[in-house]
């Protein structure tokens, strides 16, 4: 994702903020998913697997491997999420 500098950010209509913070925590999201579910070990990148971590894109990621996810290992993980989310409030 493309980082904006404080002069692109502040030259944002409310709307397009807030359409950037949606994309943000969708981005967020999509990674806490693939990491939880450690979709790095079927990488195809180096980086990912390297770092245990996904390093890619994690909404592509997310898309070509949660179909393989048992419900009961997706919904823990959906729980985990959920819950680490809960803590950061």
């Amino acid at each position: 994702m493309r980082k904006r500098t404080r002069k692109q950010a502040a030259e944002q209509t409310p709307k397009q903020r807030k359409a950037q913070a949606r994309r943000v925590r969708y981005h967020a999201r999509s990674l806490a998913f693939c990491n939880s579910l450690q979709f790095w070990q079927e990488c195809q990148i180096g980086a990912c697997r390297r770092n245990h971590s996904c390093r890619g894109e994690p909404h592509a990621c997310f898309t070509r491997h949660w179909r393989s996810v048992p419900e009961d290992e997706f919904a823990m993980a959906r729980a985990e999420i959920h819950a680490r989310q809960e803590r950061m409030r």
